[in-house]
């Protein structure tokens, strides 16, 4: 295949790439709003947690494991769902 081509699964099911795929580009490709789109995930999750209770629904239940996966990208995601009861928080008069 031509390098010049585009070829929008070029990459996929390569292993021995996955090292090198990051979440906001690298090097010349390095994305511009990575500082912003950071700052916008922070602000929504204090802005939930600061107007939603969230409790596990099970608190007995065990605490899964990490998944690795995605290590690379500066995320552990569960290797599982995790059950959460959500409630609005009451407003402070």
């Amino acid at each position: 295949v031509s390098p010049q081509a585009f070829v929008w699964d070029r990459f996929i099911d390569q292993p021995e790439l996955e090292k090198l795929v990051r979440p906001f580009g690298y090097g010349v490709s390095l994305c511009p709003g990575r500082t912003f789109a950071r700052r916008e995930i922070k602000s929504f999750v204090a802005t939930a947690l600061a107007k939603f209770e969230m409790k596990l629904s099970d608190p007995s239940s065990p605490r899964p494991e990490f998944d690795a996966s995605r290590s690379g990208l500066g995320i552990f995601p569960p290797s599982r769902d995790v059950p959460v009861r959500v409630r609005c928080r009451r407003a402070h008069a």
